[in-house]
């Protein structure tokens, strides 16, 4: 990120657009006081801004909500929202005094939450408004948001939206990094662009159209690509009365019938909860199921979750890389380093993956 310059006002929604790579995220940590820039500066308040320093940024009033949940999940609600407003062990014997702000907070949403549930047996969704509920709950004016619908419903998204609706009303600034354009024309007050690291534009929303907005992302205008004749192949999936278990041994998905034919995009949808992931898994043959049978020996599985299920965060991008193409560099139990090294930077510069080094 270079040279970028924004600003945030109360009572207003500011959403932050731009690509993968395009510095949004970097400069939500120096808002959130992750990172220290190498020049510029941030003014808040009176005093001077503490880069480098989270919990002093927290303190006057800068949350974040992050995209990936940073939650304890064999923590209960009540657990993981008292664990956010306690700094040291004492905090463990005051667990109720502590969370009933934010579960307070939540019942004046329309959120009504179990502070006895484990936070990693709930729905994507219920997990996404603890996290929303330990940022408001210490009365923070200033909320920056995370591409927060990206693992939501359109109906939980429209609960969401009401929900920022009403926090702008009461004059909070939020600030909202996103990616789906028609989410930012429904909600958004102001937009910031970002592009390859450098600013773009900052206007209101009031008079931009979704056109624009793409330009000012890529470049350039996106070439309406036209819809192709349908010319499917054979079925190479067949489910007929499959039934896929859960965790627990409860029948996720039960007596589905349907059949995908090569060249062909089937989708499925339902609230969250309701089947998608275990099917997907059990497509991908990482869960058993019944009735389900796959005519090709290989299938590939993007996650929902994809740092929990999705990467091995321990490993080094090459290594990620490695494990889902390791054998056509392997040379008994040793790999050749300088094929695989080839083959994943033809990859990094294929997809346009944004990385500091392999």
């Amino acid at each position: 990120m270079n040279r970028v310059s924004a600003e945030f006002l109360p009572g207003e929604i500011h959403a932050v657009l731009g690509e993968n790579g395009a510095g949004k995220s970097t400069l939500m940590g120096i808002l959130a006081g992750f990172v220290t820039p190498d020049s510029g500066s941030v003014s808040f308040g009176a005093g001077a801004f503490p880069y480098g320093k989270p919990a002093e940024a927290k303190r006057l009033g800068i949350e974040l909500v992050h995209q990936h949940f940073m939650l304890v999940p064999e923590f209960t609600v009540a657990e993981n929202l008292a664990l956010y407003r306690t700094s040291h062990l004492g905090g463990a014997a005051h667990v109720e005094r502590l969370a009933e702000p934010a579960l307070e907070l939540g019942k004046s949403l329309g959120w009504s939450l179990d502070p006895a549930a484990k936070t990693g047996a709930l729905p994507v969704g219920t997990q996404q408004r603890v996290e929303i509920l330990k940022a408001l709950s210490g009365r923070a004016p200033v909320v920056m948001f995370d591409e927060p619908t990206a693992v939501l419903s359109p109906e939980e998204v429209l609960d969401l939206f009401r929900v920022l609706r009403t926090l702008r009303d009461q004059g909070k600034t939020l600030i909202l990094i996103a990616h789906k354009l028609s989410e930012v024309m429904a909600i958004a007050d102001r937009v910031t662009v970002l592009r390859r690291g450098q600013w773009v534009a900052s206007a209101p929303l009031n008079g931009l159209t979704p056109a624009i907005l793409a330009e000012w992302m890529v470049g350039e205008v996106p070439v309406p690509v036209a819809q192709p004749t349908a010319d499917f192949g054979e079925p190479i999936v067949r489910a007929s009365q499959a039934v896929v278990r859960g965790d627990r041994g409860e029948e996720a998905i039960r007596s589905i019938n349907f059949e995908i034919r090569q060249g062909e995009i089937l989708g499925f949808g339902g609230v969250d909860g309701n089947g998608q992931v275990e099917l997907a898994e059990a497509l991908a043959g990482v869960r058993p199921a019944t009735g389900l049978q796959v005519e090709t020996a290989k299938t590939a599985y993007i996650p929902q979750d994809r740092q929990l299920d999705g990467l091995a965060l321990d490993l080094s991008i090459l290594e990620n890389l490695a494990l889902g193409g390791y054998r056509r560099f392997s040379q008994g139990p040793l790999l050749k380093p300088k094929p695989l090294n080839a083959w994943a930077e033809s990859i990094v510069k294929r997809y346009g993956i944004k990385v500091g080094r392999l």
